[in-house]
């Protein structure tokens, strides 16, 4: 088995999760071909926290895989001396790479390789998404983006244009660029004031980061079907705000289902059954589970299997913490929130409608937002 898990992916990047304005043509073929889970829920808001569950779990891969990582924390986090070798590569230093080959990704990715002709389960882990946003800004063209006019549909747009250019004010306005050369990732929340294209330029910048990863995808689940390997696994071990509530960055912002929510995509190639292709899995499930979810090809048939996916989940809830207080709670219809615990009412969102947690209906839903808060009690 062929595990990639990223910090900070957003599954609103990535087109097989309906990401319109990005495209991910590799980790799509992974959900073509094998299961998309649409409500994974991460048990944990710090990233670490997260991976130091899956080590402490048993049946995950850790103790017989070779963990490629450029997260110099993973050396003193819970669990670690449970995976069997831990390949810890320094840190590329700040700027934008000129190709794709002078990314850290892609260093990571060419260790990775070499352990796939050798080891059964290799497992790559990268922080580049909240570290350094170095990915080739030409994997994002956006000469077509510059085009801000495509003309007039007839000769009467035209002079009704002229007409109100001729009536606006002269004031000069700095032009928001279609892609940002920044490398550093952003930590930033926008005011009312701000141009609402400066959302789109960071989710441009951002999209261009997971095109890489979706390069790498594309190289490594070759690699891994050559050699015979399990499959190949992807997911986040948390999210990324991409403009809800005017946030751009990891963890930035009020803690939302865009810091919760992450992709999680498996394709297993040792498996004859036809049963588990293109399968989209609805139930909401916690992070926790992925580690069992990939280790075992029976498990996983059970758990993919049509009569299965279609059915109410297993889990009524999933919690999240925050440290080692429960912070949110996620069901099959909602999305409740208390990330102050003063006393008051949390937030309420009805799920998997409201996808980026627009409508708070927490007074309008008060015996859901009780019976919900008595969980996280």
């Amino acid at each position: 088995m062929l595990l990639l898990t990223f910090e900070g992916l957003s599954p609103a990047s990535l087109s097989c999760y309906g990401a319109s304005w990005n495209r991910t043509e590799s980790i799509d073929a992974i959900a073509a071909d094998g299961v998309a889970f649409d409500r994974v829920i991460v048990n944990h808001t710090d990233p670490l926290r997260q991976v130091s569950a899956w080590l402490r779990k048993p049946g995950f891969i850790a103790d017989r895989c070779t963990l490629v990582t450029d997260d110099e924390r993973f050396a003193d986090i819970d669990g670690i001396d449970r995976v069997g070798e831990l390949v810890l590569l320094p840190v590329r230093a700040g700027g934008v790479a000129d190709s794709i080959e002078g990314t850290s990704l892609a260093a990571l990715a060419a260790v990775a390789a070499e352990q796939i002709a050798m080891d059964e389960h290799v497992w790559l882990h990268s922080r580049f998404l909240t570290r350094c946003w170095d990915a080739p800004r030409n994997l994002f063209p956006i000469e077509h983006l510059d085009n801000e006019d495509d003309g007039p549909l007839d000769e009467s747009e035209t002079i009704e244009e002229e007409i109100a250019h001729a009536e606006r004010p002269t004031v000069e306005t700095a032009r928001v660029p279609s892609i940002l050369d920044v490398w550093q990732p952003p930590a930033v929340t926008l005011s009312q004031k701000d141009d609402p294209d400066w959302i789109m330029a960071w989710m441009r910048t951002y999209g261009c980061q997971v095109r890489l990863i979706d390069e790498i995808v594309g190289l490594l689940t070759d690699m891994a079907a050559e050699h015979h390997r399990g499959g190949i696994a992807v997911a986040g071990t948390s999210g990324f705000a991409l403009g809800q509530n005017q946030a751009i960055g990891h963890q930035q912002g009020p803690l939302r289902s865009c810091h919760l929510h992450v992709p999680f995509l498996i394709q297993r190639f040792d498996l004859a059954t036809s049963d588990c292709t293109g399968i989209r899995n609805r139930q909401v499930i916690g992070l926790d589970r992925l580690g069992s979810i990939i280790d075992d090809e029976h498990h996983f048939d059970a758990i993919n299997g049509p009569t299965q996916w279609a059915s109410p989940a297993k889990e009524d809830s999933i919690l999240t913490y925050h440290d080692d207080r429960p912070v949110a709670i996620n069901t099959d219809q909602w999305f409740y929130v208390d990330e102050d615990h003063d006393g008051k009412i949390g937030k309420l969102f009805l799920k998997p409608d409201d996808a980026s947690d627009v409508n708070d209906v927490a007074r309008l839903r008060s015996e859901t937002s009780e019976e919900l808060a008595a969980r996280l009690a």
